[in-house]
């Protein structure tokens, strides 16, 4: 039994699944978000183990840590944005944005909570208000 267009059967998927190797499978094993998220981040980015990697800024400790896995992920050649969770405060969301914003992510989501609006705009406000402070400074 084949799975759509690619030849890929059954007894491949339970192979596949059944074995340790991380020679042929090196993203065989998950992370948890906490204990080695630095360097799982650059793991992800170096192995080009997606087009984007998700930042999720509060698992990183620091704002320091969020820049340098941005700036890393813009080194390396992939994408990147910063996430977050619900339980962030405005000033979080703000402070990410800018973040975002400066170190080149690809994306900043919209946060927090766990409603859309209030989150998107926290954000799309602080975009603005940091782009017009850009451009005025320009224009000086």
């Amino acid at each position: 039994n084949t799975h759509g267009l690619c030849d890929i059967s059954d007894e491949m998927i339970e192979k596949a699944l059944s074995t340790d190797d991380e020679v042929y499978y090196p993203k065989r094993h998950g992370i948890d978000f906490y204990h080695h998220y630095k360097e799982d981040i650059k793991l992800f980015a170096d192995k080009k183990a997606g087009h984007v990697v998700q930042i999720k800024t509060p698992d990183l400790g620091g704002v320091n840590n969020i820049a340098d896995a941005i700036l890393y992920c813009n080194k390396v050649g992939i994408g990147s944005y910063c996430g977050g969770t619900c339980n962030e405060t405005n000033r979080s969301a703000e402070v990410t944005t800018n973040i975002g914003m400066a170190c080149g992510a690809l994306q900043v989501l919209a946060k927090p909570g766990m409603g859309v609006d209030e989150g998107f705009m926290i954000v799309f406000n602080e975009m603005a208000r940091v782009e017009a402070l850009v451009n005025r400074r320009k224009n000086k």
